[in-house]
Parts: C-alpha cells; structure tokens; sequence
C-alpha cells in the first residue's frame, strides 16, 4: 500500500452494535487513500473480536488492542502518534460516514491552505438507525462574551485536520467532556476552521451519550465549556493570556465528581479554584446556567431554589453594569419555563414572580431599552432582589 493521504482514527469502546456499520462506511469511501487506526479501550463486550475481524479483511485496517480503559483524550492522543499522513480524519464507532465525506474535505484542504481542519452538515438519527433531523453548518463567528457563550462549532466525528498544525498544538488536552471545543480554540490560531455545508455524515443520539448519562457530566460539561470561553475571551484581550490550563480542569472535574455537587455549589467551587475577578465570575454564573438551561431542552434538569437563588445574588451585581447579558439570561430561563409548561412540569423551585414577569417580555418588546431596564429595576425591587 501506498503513503495514505488521510490517516483515520476510530475510537472504540462497547460499540459491539454499530462497530461493523461505522468501518464499513469509512471502507466504502469514493476517495480511498486512507487508512483506519481501530483503537480499542478496553471494550467488555464483541467489540475487540470485530475489530480483529475486521483487520483480516482489509488491509487499511490496524486493530490496536487495549486492556485498560483510559477515555476517549487518552486513545485520540494514542492515534495521534500512530498517524503519518498528512491528514488526520476522525470518526466514532456508532457514526456513519457518507462515501463522498472524504473526498470533499481533502478537496477542500487542498485548495484552501490556509484551513487546518473542517467538518460539516449531518442528520441525526437514532439508536435504531432511523433519522430524525438534519443539521446544517455555518461558519458564524464565535461569541465569547454572549450568555452562553457561543464558541466554534464543528462536529468532532466528521472533522478532518492537518496533521502538522494538530500535531503543533500538542494534540488533545483531558477538558473532559470539552475536548473537542479546547482542541477548536487553539487550532483556530493558527489558521481557519471550517464547515462544509455538505452532508458528510449520520451521526447517533442515543441515552448511552457520555453527556446524558450522569449529572455530574452535564455540570462539568457545561462548566469546562463556558471556562473555555472564558479564558479564550481574555486571551483576545491579552495575547500573552493562556487557554485553560488543563490541571485546573482535571482538579475542578475531581471535586465535582467526588463531592456530587449541585451546579451553584459547583460554581463556587470554580471560583475557588480560578478565582476570578467578580465581574468574570459574573459572567461565568450566568453563562454557565444559561448553558445548563439549554441543554435541559434535550434532558432531564436539576436544579435547586439554591442554586438559582445563586443566580438571583449574582443577577444584582451583573444588572448595575451589564443590563444585556441579564437580559439574555432572562430569555434563556424564559425558553426553559416554556419548556416545562409545555411538558407538565411543575415548578418546585418557588420562581413563580421571576417566571411571571419573564413571561411579560414577549408583551414589552417594542418598548425602548431604558423603560424595560426601569421595569427589570421596579421588579427587582418588588422582589427584595435589589435594595
């Protein structure tokens, strides 16, 4: 076999019902110079034995056999090292490739070098197969200081890169459940991230997704990728400014999982450990909260009249100086409020008055920015939120 132009790496782990469907899209490609790291981590289930399979039959295939499970950063970084090609393609073991996806991604990188990497539109499908929704791309510019956040988006298990430019940046940091937005803002650097508006693959929300399956998961989900944010603004302040160090997100990710912490005393956590200045810590609350109510469109929430009494302590501070981000919290909990009506679920938290006067904001959108920030200050008041 030839120098393969794109080397491949497939992650794998218990995936012993989709394995076989995922290689064989990669298998199928119309471009064919690649070739498929498999890269077992421990699976307890048929995975390592299709893997073995699966390497008799194709010479592309390299089956790396692992007995201890390490997590997903370990693996992509053991790929990493294996990779001599000049482009690296990912892929997860229950996604599917379309046969076009690599053809269209290395057209792409060759005729734009100055990009390090891209990806591209997908449908959504389930654990049966069945699809249930297509997203589109874009290439909108991050939003660093929006509340949440709205940094570089680009699905990880289509993503092609430059082999050079991933390899410069030391590969994948342990941001758990974030590794794919770290390894974005730090690419970005050094040269364009991109998305195809093509369709370039399937890709499978099912319950076993990391991100669903414990709520520790989703708080520090949502913590370590508003801390991105968060530090990825300042260094647009100050170049000289770091990402997020690595260790202090291993240390936040200890304590969370160890204490089983609610998310306000998560955040308080964070400050501790960060400590940031009130007005970045400001913002970091509502952000990550925000972030939290966002995804509870998709899952279950938790959360305690503790916790948001957090957000009412901190929405005072954040109201004398930055009206706009309270305001985009506000539709963000009014987004979620809806949700629940919608869905039956009673309110336990004791927001009925925020939740009333939220809901009055559909009715007060023609009125000018001052005379709603007069209204948000009376209720306030009203409340006792604001002396």
């Amino acid at each position: 076999m030839s120098s393969p132009l794109i080397d491949v790496i497939l992650p794998v782990y218990n995936a012993e019902s989709t394995l076989r469907v995922a290689v064989e899209s990669i298998l199928k490609q119309s471009f064919d110079g690649f070739r498929i790291f498999l890269i077992d981590d421990g699976s307890d289930d048929d995975s390592p034995a299709i893997c073995e399979q699966l390497r008799r039959q194709d010479p592309r295939i390299t089956y790396i056999a692992n007995i201890q499970n390490r997590g997903l950063v370990t693996r992509l970084n053991d790929g990493l090292k294996l990779c001599t090609a000049p482009y690296i393609a990912r892929m997860d073991a229950d996604d599917i490739s379309l046969s076009d996806r690599f053809q269209l991604q290395i057209d792409y990188l060759i005729a734009n070098p100055h990009a390090v990497a891209c990806s591209g539109s997908y449908q959504c499908i389930n654990a049966k197969g069945d699809m249930f929704d297509i997203h589109i791309a874009n290439n909108r510019k991050p939003k660093l200081r929006a509340v949440p956040a709205k940094p570089h988006f680009l699905l990880h298990p289509l993503l092609m890169m430059c082999r050079e430019a991933v390899v410069s940046i030391g590969g994948y940091r342990n941001i758990l459940h974030c590794e794919d937005a770290d390894l974005y803002y730090r690419l970005s650097e050094l040269g364009e991230i991109h998305n195809l508006t093509e369709i370039l693959g399937q890709y499978r929300v099912h319950h076993a997704s990391v991100s669903v399956v414990a709520e520790p998961n989703r708080i520090i989900q949502c913590l370590n990728s508003q801390s991105l944010a968060l530090f990825a603004y300042q260094k647009t302040q100050d170049p000289s400014k770091k990402f997020l160090p690595e260790h202090i997100s291993e240390q936040i990710v200890k304590t969370i999982s160890s204490k089983k912490l609610s998310l306000g005393f998560a955040l308080k956590e964070v400050q501790q450990v960060l400590k940031l200045r009130s007005k970045d810590y400001n913002w970091l609350t509502l952000a990550v909260f925000s972030k939290y109510l966002q995804e509870s469109k998709y899952r279950g929430l938790t959360i305690t009249a503790a916790d948001f009494s957090l957000v009412i302590t901190i929405t005072k501070q954040v109201f004398t100086y930055q009206p706009r981000q309270y305001f985009s919290f506000l539709n963000n909990f009014n987004k979620w409020y809806t949700s629940c009506i919608s869905r039956g679920v009673k309110n336990n938290y004791h927001l009925d008055p925020l939740s009333r006067f939220i809901l009055t904001i559909e009715q007060i959108r023609n009125t000018t920015w001052g005379a709603f920030l007069y209204m948000v200050d009376a209720f306030l008041r009203k409340t006792g939120c604001r002396k």
